[in-house]
């Protein structure tokens, strides 16, 4: 009797391509084309050229790949992601848009909306649809232990009680 079986693998938390568990897994698959497992990557898009040979060799598993932008200007971003290069993140992701255009997974953009960004809703739209993204998904920011309630209360715009509440909504259903 045969058995099959299907695994879908998850690859988020942190960035999957500076994870060791996480590139084992990858490399892994890659290096077995016929195994019966989909992937779905979400990364921070910081490394995705440097790991184009792997991606290529594991591209037929994906099913879906997700880039967190968090914003839609080089000024925002160096904001949120101390330490990142904004147009290295661009080079990145029309990279993976390159290699997306000759494959087929779901290809996705994540923009946290928080209180001091999300007037940029609109170039973030704009950007993400000129890189080639599927989906452009704006998502609420959750307090994962970071910061007081306090200090989450004033970033989260999504929060009805918010006092930019409604204008933020408002630029939401407009753009995305």
């Amino acid at each position: 009797e045969t058995v099959t079986w299907d695994m879908q693998i998850k690859l988020n938390g942190g960035e999957p391509f500076m994870s060791e568990s996480y590139l084992r897994i990858m490399r892994w698959i890659a290096d077995h084309p016929d195994s019966p497992v989909t992937l779905e990557i979400a990364t921070n898009g910081s490394t995705l050229i440097t790991n184009t040979e792997l991606i290529h060799g594991m591209v037929q598993h994906i099913s879906s790949f997700r880039v967190s932008f968090d914003a839609a200007t080089e000024v925002t971003y160096q904001q949120i992601r101390r330490g990142g290069n904004w147009n290295h993140l661009l080079k990145n992701a029309r990279h993976l848009a390159s290699i997306r255009s000759k494959n087929l997974f779901r290809f996705q953009s994540d923009f946290l909306v928080q209180a001091d960004k999300y007037r940029e809703i609109p170039q973030y739209v704009d950007l993400a649809s000129d890189i080639g993204f599927d989906v452009i998904a704006a998502q609420r920011i959750w307090n994962w232990g970071t910061r007081s309630e306090a200090e989450h209360r004033l970033v989260d715009v999504l929060d009805p009680s918010h006092p930019d509440n409604p204008q933020a909504i408002e630029i939401g259903r407009a753009h995305v």
